[in-house]
This record gives structure tokens, sequence and C-alpha cells, in this order.
């Protein structure tokens, strides 16, 4: 199990969406803290958010996080739709 850490960013951002989509939002930090391996279950994001991966919930949201595979962590790092980013 992996160990999970969540960005200042990603607090306020999770903190502004609805109760429905932090359900899904909370489902998705399970999934990827209980994973063998959490890169598997995203996209490797390269250019801007190189060494980055992406989570997307539905066509307009996703969740950005990194790995840290010496320390077993994931750091969620933002939340939101594409347009932000």
């Amino acid at each position: 199990m992996w160990n999970v850490l969540f960005d200042n960013r990603f607090k306020r951002e999770y903190k502004k969406l609805d109760k429905s989509l932090q359900k899904k939002v909370n489902d998705v930090i399970k999934d990827l803290a209980d994973s063998r391996d959490p890169r598997q279950l995203g996209l490797h994001k390269t250019a801007r958010y190189n060494c980055i991966h992406a989570y997307e919930i539905g066509r307009r949201y996703r969740i950005l996080y990194d790995i840290d595979n010496n320390n077993l962590t994931i750091t969620f790092l933002s939340v939101g739709t594409h347009k932000i980013y």
C-alpha cells in the first residue's frame, strides 16, 4: 500500500468540488493507494508536466499526481477541469 500526501493546491481545489465529484476523487485516491503500481492506472504526462501522471475522471476532470518509488508515496498535486491545466 502506498502512502498518500496532498499538496496545498490539491486541498484548495478539492474543497471547491461538489460532493458527488469529491466522492469520485476519494474512490480514485483509494484505488491508486491500494494498487500495486499507480503508474499503470494513470497517463504519463510530458512537456509542461514532465514526470507527472494524470488520472481522468470522466471527460472533464482529472487528478494530477507524482510518484516517489523510493518512499512508496503518491503526492496528489491538483484536481480540476482540463481548462485550468
